[in-house]
């Protein structure tokens, strides 16, 4: 049996945030997945995750030519969601881990999608 402490006040003030921006990320690719440009992504969520992850880790040069690159190409939701993880990354404080965001991408859920 284990056993749970209640988490501090500076721990109760980091998990707030992580709780915050999880949400915010999941409206976030919520959104992305309801355009026309990435609804198809969702049955290949693990190519398109590995797309993002492969991305995310560019030197910022390369990341802002692939920026360029998808919005010249029509997908501005993929370069918008790009963007948002790029940005969560570079701010300090606690941070969401792939596997967390990772979460969002449908058929990870344990969400049913209607």
């Amino acid at each position: 049996m284990r056993q749970f402490e209640m988490p501090g006040e500076t721990d109760r003030v980091s998990l707030d945030r992580m709780c915050s921006s999880y949400g915010f990320v999941a409206s976030k690719f919520l959104f992305a997945f309801q355009t026309r440009e990435l609804r198809g992504e969702v049955r290949d969520f693990r190519a398109f995750r590995n797309r993002l992850v492969a991305a995310l880790g560019k030197k910022p040069v390369e990341f802002n030519h692939k920026l360029a690159n998808l919005r010249t190409n029509g997908k501005a939701a993929e370069a918008s969601l790009l963007t948002l993880l790029r940005e969560i990354k570079e701010t300090s404080g606690p941070h969401l881990q792939a596997r967390h965001w990772n979460d969002n991408v449908p058929g990870n859920s344990p969400i049913p999608l209607s």
